[in-house]
């Protein structure tokens, strides 16, 4: 392939743009490379084929948020039984926390009268 100049690859690599599109077929380094009988590396080194290939791919794929479906969204009164719930297991570990806390110190007294 060493007869095939860069103004010859880059004519190859966007035609291989193009076919790829036409087919709707993913855009990437990859697929461009393949497509065109390129390297990678040589895409890179170009920045007006990889800042070509970076747009269509971003166009191909956008970034989107999770959405989640409305049979499985919580609703607000679900969500207020949960905090409800949570608070009032937090109270009971806060007296339990405190109950332990006196009986652990009424077990230390004996043993600091010994000394």
């Amino acid at each position: 392939m060493w007869w095939r100049t860069p103004f010859l690859l880059s004519t190859t690599a966007e035609e291989a743009i193009a076919l790829l599109l036409r087919e709707q077929r993913p855009i990437n380094f990859k697929t461009v490379a393949e497509t065109a009988g390129i390297s990678t590396a040589w895409l890179y080194a170009h920045q007006d084929l990889k800042m070509r290939i970076i747009h269509l791919r971003n166009q191909q794929f956008p970034k989107t948020s999770v959405r989640i479906p409305l049979k499985e969204q919580s609703s607000n009164a679900s969500k207020d039984a949960v905090i409800a719930a949570l608070q009032r297991r937090i109270q009971e570990l806060t007296k339990e926390n405190r109950e332990l806390r006196a009986q652990l110190e009424a077990a230390y007294v004996p043993l600091y009268k010994q000394e």
